[in-house]
């Protein structure tokens, strides 16, 4: 019987991932393009076929609204300056100028292999090629999101409310083990006037 494949892991501090962002940028033709995306990924918790639709003109505008799941929950993603930082460093190597192009199509030396697959492999190799001890993937991007924002905030709902998920429990997976140890019970008190707010509280460059 095939066996359930494990979850991926969560980087857990800003050096990892300022060391996965680098080695992205150093190690491949279309570095620049990986590393946008990757650290769009993190600052954000965008799942990757999102990332992957995104325009020039959602990078320029400084958000973008999501329906996920079944219930096709809005979500409204503002991309803090980090990823703002790092879509500027892209368009100055890149010259992009097509408000509606995709990013990663934009750009002439785009893979034409650049999906989610070919994603997945982008992360966990250079994870693995850094010595990270893990599992990774492309999902990883999302769950350092989740793990950075429930350290910032220590609120398990914070987390919900920012990934659009439909309930705690979900929230708490995402989030992962901390120490070896999953996140607390119960939320400390922490107020927030939009689900908006706690994008800017997760800053990976």
């Amino acid at each position: 019987m095939k066996q359930p494949k494990a979850p991926v892991d969560a980087l857990q501090d800003a050096e990892s991932v300022r060391a996965v962002s680098n080695y992205l940028l150093t190690h491949y033709r279309e570095g620049g393009l990986y590393r946008l995306v990757f650290l769009a990924g993190c600052n954000t918790g965008l799942p990757a076929s999102d990332l992957l639709s995104l325009t020039v003109g959602d990078y320029r505008r400084g958000f973008v609204e999501t329906a996920e799941g079944n219930a096709k929950r809005k979500r409204l993603v503002i991309f803090n300056p980090a990823v703002t930082r790092a879509f500027e460093d892209y368009v100055k190597a890149n010259g992009i100028v097509w408000w509606n192009d995709l990013v990663f199509v934009a750009s002439s030396r785009a893979s034409p292999h650049f999906d989610i697959k070919y994603m997945h492999r982008l992360i966990s190799g250079a994870c693995y090629a850094l010595g990270l001890r893990g599992n990774w993937g492309a999902g990883a991007m999302r769950k350092t999101f989740a793990l950075a924002l429930y350290r910032e905030t220590g609120s398990v709902r914070a987390v919900k409310d920012a990934l659009r998920l439909r309930n705690i429990s979900a929230a708490r997976a995402c989030i992962g083990y901390i120490n070896g140890a999953p996140p607390a019970e119960r939320d400390p008190p922490f107020t927030y006037a939009s689900a908006g707010e706690l994008y800017k509280l997760v800053n990976f460059y």
